[in-house]
Formats: structure tokens, C-alpha cells, sequence
């Protein structure tokens, strides 16, 4: 889902072999941390609630497989760093906390609102704060290549 490059990595590195804090690297601080563990507390509460949800012994192990699976394939395609059809701001800040929403919805239904409060929370706050971060980075890369 969410890519968290290190030194290794090769979006932790700058063409010119500098770290990932410099200028055209990825930055990973607290809130593209605080984001990607909102991701994967969403793929794990949808995991949890569509266990609950189901009503047999059947359905009960197809959605706790099935949902989190559907939510990683779309999150890949539309969400993610790497995606090849990634939506751009603001439309990916509406859906990501779309996304979050659902999830809650779903966490809540299932009995557990408290996770379900706090997933919405934190999920828009984070990937808020990464999209300002990212707008941040657009802007004062464009306005050193104007230089």
C-alpha cells in the first residue's frame, strides 16, 4: 500500500546517491508513518469486522479474506505512492478518506466503535497532513526548477 523508502530502497535515494531528506527524495516523518499505519490498521479492522459480520461458518472467513484483499487491490491501483492510475490531489485526499469512512462504518457495525472512531480520526488527520506535506514538496520543487 504505502511505501516507506529507506537508504536502500530505491526511493530512498536521490539520483545524485543523497538521502531520502534531501531535495527530490521521499521523506518519511511522522505523519507518512502515522499514514501507513492507518493503512494497515484498515486492512486489519476490515479483516476483523468481516469476521464479525458474517453470519455462518462460511461467510465468516470469506469476508475476513476478501474485503481487506479488495481494499489493497484498489488501494494499489488508485492510492499508492508507486500506483500507475494514482489520483492527484485534492481527489485522492476525498478518497483515501472515503476509504476511511467505509472502514469505520464497517468496524463500527461490527462492534467496535472505538476502533472504528479512531481509524477515521487518525487515517484523515495523517494522510491530511502528508497531502499538505506533499503540496509543500510540489510547490518548492517547482519554484527551485523556475530558478
Amino acid at each position: 500500500m504505502h511505501h516507506l523508502g529507506g537508504p536502500s530502497s530505491p526511493r530512498g535515494r536521490t539520483p545524485a546517491g543523497g538521502s531520502a531528506g534531501q531535495q527530490g527524495g521521499t521523506v518519511v516523518g511522522v505523519p507518512e508513518a502515522l499514514a501507513f499505519l492507518c493503512e494497515l490498521a484498515a486492512v486489519a479492522l476490515l479483516a476483523v469486522a468481516g469476521w464479525s459480520l458474517g453470519s455462518s461458518a462460511a461467510t465468516r472467513p470469506l469476508l475476513a479474506v476478501l474485503l481487506p484483499l479488495a481494499l489493497v487491490a484498489w488501494w494499489t491501483t488508485l492510492l499508492a505512492p508507486r500506483a500507475r492510475r494514482r489520483l492527484r490531489q485534492p481527489v485522492r485526499y476525498a478518497v483515501q478518506c472515503l476509504v476511511f469512512v467505509v472502514v469505520g462504518a464497517l468496524t463500527w457495525w461490527a462492534g467496535h466503535p472505538a476502533w472504528a472512531v479512531a481509524l477515521v480520526v487518525l487515517g484523515v488527520v495523517a494522510f491530511g497532513l502528508t497531502g499538505r506535506r506533499e503540496a509543500g514538496t510540489t510547490a518548492s520543487r517547482a519554484s527551485t526548477a523556475s530558478r
